[in-house]
């Protein structure tokens, strides 16, 4: 999956003109894009890592041999729900979710 976090600063305009960073995360066979505001990019990766997080979505034995802080960034990402996250970047909660759960 190729997921697009577009940074915009102003509300969406044709992507030529569009202001901003393009950010690809793991590229695959599909393709989305998110146009999110200043600042909320963060918010949006963060919901995706909750998901993930809490619904035991990543290889344990992977994070067990080769991380460190995992459960830090398990607690910090507790609150960071997909309910609250569609209210700071108006992706909604089940996109948010699938995303997550696709990658």
């Amino acid at each position: 999956m190729r997921i697009t976090l577009i940074k915009a600063s102003k509300p969406p305009v044709p992507a030529p003109a569009r202001p901003g960073q393009v950010i690809n995360l793991n590229p695959d066979y599909t393709f989305q894009n998110f146009v999110v505001g200043s600042g909320t990019d963060l918010a949006f990766v963060l919901a995706m890592l909750h998901v993930i997080i809490s619904e035991n979505r990543y290889d344990r034995e992977f994070v067990e041999r080769y991380t460190v802080g995992f459960d830090q960034l398990a607690r910090h990402v507790r609150d960071y729900t997909p309910e609250w996250v569609y209210l700071e970047t108006g992706i909604k909660r089940d996109v948010i979710r699938q995303t997550a759960r696709e990658m």
